[in-house]
């Protein structure tokens, strides 16, 4: 998403955008997104057996 100061930051800089991709910060610390995982995923359980 282009917000605001994205932009003033481009103009300032004169850079282009760059999208990083969606799977951005899976590629960058994939352990950390492994944890989310799964972490996410024993919240959804301990839920359920209530």
């Amino acid at each position: 998403m282009l917000t605001p100061q994205l932009s003033m930051h481009m103009l300032i800089h004169d850079t282009g955008f760059h999208d990083l991709g969606g799977d951005h910060y899976t590629k960058h610390d994939p352990e950390r997104a492994l944890r989310r995982i799964t972490f996410s995923d024993q919240t959804r359980t301990d839920r359920r057996s209530r």
